[in-house]
């Protein structure tokens, strides 16, 4: 899914295919669920619409909002303070006098918010009913039914679990408010306690990771401080520690160290091997506690590698793009500013004059474009933008992931999901 805008409004491209329905106005904001095939985009005059299939015009003046990782459920904060739950193409009013953000169920169907009395108190809403969960706090997240809620004190930041059976445990004495991260179910949360990392599972014990460690996946879901990674497990993952150790925590919680001060961390999609920098080094390792580590290359500044791990290419110190697979090893270009590789294993990349070239399979490089200032690759297609004459706007090429594009709009300006972009800033 992609947005853009221009001088007629704004508009969404999904599966290559433009839809007929427009934004009236130039999007702010734009919002994708976990499998990108809805969104929710704001307008800078703060209308909301819903993306799927077509566009849907939702509410005017909206103050903020949250998107359920499924798509199927916006609730989001009026004008006027009320909470709103917009499903199945019908808007409810939730509550009214409502303090600071709220949360959504990845199904939509549960809301968890602040009401602005004197004592604060927070609720969850399900089946059209409002639960009192506590006062002086904020919910966090709250999983489907509200089987899982987290909720943390607005004054102490103590976090909490909780539920729809009045079930309570408090999780951590002072969590801090800037990352929180879950599974797929949300079963588990990571949060940093005094500049370390735990893991609760369903309100139980805290497990002590080590020092500020994130799970190191590409694929997510975020909501302010909040982030959803679609997996069973947070257990049996890679971790990134602040100092840019690789960390490896097994399926009971235990952790062990893949490689120490790395950077340009990535993981192959079946999170069974990782790539990364050591020292302007590429490694190949294991991810597994004692892996064996393989030197790939030297003088590396990035590089990228084929959905399963078989061909491997990176640019060096001299801006010089190879090819590897196994023992064979050729280069295919000179002069080269960056890469990205889409999901059909064919890279691309611009030269320093903004020549675009794309390659397969460590082959010989095949031209695509002159004067190009910008390349993305999605989960089902590849973009790129060339500044047009006038230098008013981009004119877009798109392809579903080949080497053959062909040009679909002219003088836009592009609106990204932060995930989409993820490579780019990356």
């Amino acid at each position: 899914m992609f947005a853009y805008s221009n001088t007629m409004g704004s508009a969404v491209i999904i599966n290559d295919k433009m839809l007929d329905d427009k934004i009236d106005g130039k999007v702010n904001d734009f919002k994708t669920n976990t499998d990108n095939t809805a969104a929710v985009a704001m307008t800078y005059d703060n209308t909301l619409y819903y993306i799927a299939n077509g566009v849907v015009k939702i509410a005017e003046n909206v103050y903020s909002y949250v998107f359920s990782n499924t798509g199927n459920g916006i609730a989001y904060i009026d004008q006027n303070r009320n909470l709103q739950l917009y499903r199945n193409g019908k808007t409810e009013k939730v509550d009214d006098g409502i303090y600071g953000s709220v949360a959504i169920s990845p199904d939509g169907n549960c809301v968890g918010y602040t009401k602005a009395t004197a004592d604060l108190k927070c609720y969850v809403y399900f089946n059209g009913k409002s639960t009192e969960i506590a006062t002086e706090c904020e919910i966090v997240a709250l999983a489907d039914s509200g089987e899982y809620i987290y909720y943390m004190d607005i004054y102490t930041s103590e976090l909490y679990f909780a539920n729809l059976k009045n079930v309570r445990s408090r999780i951590s004495t002072n969590a801090g408010k800037l990352y929180f991260a879950l599974n797929k179910d949300y079963s588990q949360i990571l949060f940093r306690e005094d500049e370390k990392t735990y893991i609760s599972t369903k309100g139980g014990k805290t497990k002590l990771l080590g020092d500020n460690m994130l799970p190191d996946m590409k694929e997510y879901k975020k909501n302010g401080a909040v982030v959803v990674f679609p997996v069973e497990s947070l257990f049996d993952k890679l971790y990134i520690s602040d100092s840019i150790d690789i960390k490896y925590v097994d399926s009971r919680g235990e952790v062990s160290t893949i490689s120490e001060s790395a950077r340009s961390i990535k993981p192959l999609k079946n999170h069974k091997e990782v790539f990364f920098i050591n020292s302007g080094s590429l490694y190949r390792a294991g991810i597994k506690e004692n892996a064996k580590k393989e030197l790939v290359a030297d003088d590396v500044q990035d590089f990228y590698f084929s959905s399963n791990g078989e061909y491997i290419y990176y640019i060096n110190e001299a801006s010089e793009l190879f090819g590897k697979k196994g023992s064979i090893e050729r280069k295919i270009s000179d002069d080269v500013g960056w890469m990205i590789i889409t999901s059909k294993d064919i890279v691309m990349f611009l030269t320093q004059e903004g020549e675009m070239y794309s390659c397969s399979n460590i082959g010989v490089k095949r031209k695509i474009a002159d004067n190009v200032a910008l390349m993305m690759a999605s989960d089902s297609s590849a973009y790129y933008f060339v500044l047009n004459v006038s230098k008013t706007g981009y004119d877009l090429y798109i392809s579903n992931g080949d080497m053959n594009f062909s040009k679909m709009l002219e003088d836009i300006e592009p609106i990204y999901d932060y995930r989409l972009i993820w490579d780019i800033i990356w």
